[in-house]
């Protein structure tokens, strides 16, 4: 859809109209229409909250009124004593003073009284009378650890023909401290209506949650509501919630004593027919608004494009090679601007085309003239090994030494590949060094160390030697014991080759050159440059020539490679 908007300037022209047209209609006309709603729905929301306020302090009255009624049973020794009793007169007297305490409150909620052993003996509900509850799980377990703290719990734990809601349990003990009934609390959805009755209903309906966010009770007008999953999601995120939170049209507060969340939904005041016809009004507008931009598109659209045209196949021509092409000016626009640019650019592509041919030509003139000079290194070649020949036909051993060795040098030198594995370069060094030990009469020993593995590392040709000279020629030019140490290892899976020499050591400032890969200020050390040079390029900056001067004297040249097969 970009693309082909991009393809025309009069789509373009007209998407930009559009958006400038229709954004500020849109957007002030939804801000008018959000704050009537908001104007509205804030004067139902105080409303809402401050009902929300009065019924969690209602509810938190009936469950403190049934806690309060609970502590009076469990004090009540009469009710205590007639848990375990068989005998008809203690057993009414009991149930008498069970009835009197539980009187003012077994409305809203169903009290019963269960023996040690779960079994129901008083009931405010006498249908309820030899009903059991297990001992080890559900709301009697719970009761043994909560003790005068109720904890109301979802009424798993009943039977499947019971329809309790809620349900808690306090335990009653005898003066021992000894456990002897239990005192439970049930919640049925009658109890929740007559609760609710009393407290005044909301007109967007009303549910109730456990500690877990799971619905215990709603009424008719919330059935189809899912409020447990807002208020899950909004714990889960981390924030607590508070009284008088709203969101979604819900209101929600926490009901402290009992652990339940009352939740009171806010009925959709803005009707919605005046809002439908509130937007119509709000897109006829902008369809009417959406026409004149394409219109005034069009008419604009075609001012532009002509100059643009002309330009175009001006370039067209420039792509088919035909650079003397120039488009007509006049123009005191931006247009006449362009016109006049793209004709200085092809005039200076013209220019550098012509120049790029001429350095071409010259570029293959200096290829013939090297393919040409590579005639004479071959002669040489060819000579030096009938030097070697007649030297030791003659037993003249220095010479003959000499001219195989520098035959092998300057046959590698004419090889064509650039890179050569290792122990071919080290055959290469040792030429070099015959030949330098016959020039020095033997005033220095040349070492290797070379581990075990490398030799079929690829390296570049010839970056030995010319550390190599340097040592010989600067570093022990004053020395008749003089040592050079090649050492070819691995470190950190790369190739290390160090070059040490005993010599004089080399200049502070030349190795601070070195180092900083300063090549302009390296005369007399240009075959470093190039080595350092020639491996930076090919394998990164991270490789190279590193130099650094031993405590104990000398010079020590560090060359990094990568493994390369």
């Amino acid at each position: 859809m970009i693309r082909w908007i991009k393809k025309s300037v009069k789509r373009q022209l007209f998407l930009s109209f559009l958006f400038t047209a229709l954004i500020p209609l849109i957007l002030g006309g939804s801000l008018l229409i959000q704050m009537m709603k908001a104007k509205i729905r804030g004067e139902y929301k105080d409303r809402i909250i401050a009902q929300s306020v009065m019924a969690e302090e209602a509810m938190d009255s009936y469950f403190g009124s049934f806690k309060e009624t609970a502590i009076k049973i469990s004090k009540n020794k009469t009710i205590i004593n007639g848990i375990d009793t068989t005998d008809s007169w203690n057993r009414n007297r009991a149930y008498s003073e069970f009835y009197r305490e539980s009187f003012e409150v077994k409305e809203y909620a169903r009290f019963e009284i269960y023996n040690r052993y779960g079994k129901c003996v008083y009931s405010t509900d006498n249908s309820r009378e030899s009903m059991e509850l297990p001992l080890y799980w559900g709301v009697l377990r719970v009761a043994d650890y909560s003790g005068e703290d109720l904890e109301f719990i979802r009424g798993n734990d009943i039977g499947k023909s019971e329809d309790i809601l809620f349900h808690s349990a306090m335990p009653l003990k005898d003066r021992d401290e000894a456990t002897v009934g239990y005192v439970v609390i049930s919640l049925k959805e009658k109890h929740f209506d007559k609760i609710l009755n009393d407290i005044g209903r909301n007109l967007g309906g009303m549910i109730v949650m456990d500690s877990y966010w799971e619905t215990v009770y709603r009424d008719d007008i919330a059935e189809k509501e899912n409020a447990g999953e807002f208020v899950r999601n909004y714990l889960l995120s981390g924030e607590k919630l508070k009284r008088g939170m709203t969101s979604n049209n819900m209101f929600v507060s926490k009901i402290d004593k009992s652990n339940l969340y009352l939740v009171l939904l806010s009925p959709e005041i803005f009707d919605p027919i005046t809002l439908k016809n509130m937007y119509q009004v709000l897109f006829a507008m902008a369809f009417v608004i959406s026409i004149l931009c394409l219109f005034s598109a069009s008419v604009f659209s075609e001012k532009f494009i002509m100059p643009i045209n002309v330009i175009n196949n001006a370039m067209n021509e420039v792509r088919t090679g035909n650079l003397t092409v120039r488009v007509p000016g006049g123009r005191a626009d931006e247009f006449g601007k362009m016109s006049e640019n793209f004709n200085v650019m092809a005039g200076e592509l013209s220019e550098y085309m012509e120049e790029k041919i001429e350095q071409q030509n010259e570029i293959n003139a200096s290829q013939i003239a090297l393919m040409q000079a590579q005639l004479n290194p071959h002669f040489l070649y060819n000579t030096l090994d009938t030097i070697k020949w007649v030297a030791k036909e003659h037993h003249i051993a220095e010479i003959a030494t000499l001219s195989a060795s520098l035959a092998k040098i300057l046959r590698s030198s004419i090889a064509s590949e650039q890179f050569v594995p290792l122990k071919k370069e080290l055959e290469f060094v040792n030429c070099y060094i015959d030949i330098q030990k016959i020039r020095f009469s033997d005033k220095f020993i040349f070492e290797t160390d070379i581990e075990a593995g490398l030799e079929e590392y690829l390296v570049p040709k010839r970056f030995i030697q010319p550390i190599v000279e340097n040592s010989i020629i600067h570093g022990l030019q004053d020395k008749d014991d003089g040592i050079v140490r090649l050492t070819v290892k691995t470190e950190e899976n790369n190739i290390v080759a160090i070059i040490y020499d005993n010599g004089c050591g080399i200049d502070e400032a030349i190795m601070e050159e070195i180092n900083n890969r300063n090549r302009q200020h390296l005369k007399g050390h240009i075959g470093v440059a190039n080595v350092d040079t020639i491996i930076c390029l090919k394998y990164g900056s991270e490789y190279g020539i590193k130099v650094q001067k031993p405590i104990s004297g000398g010079t020590e040249v560090r060359v990094l490679l990568p493994k390369v097969y």
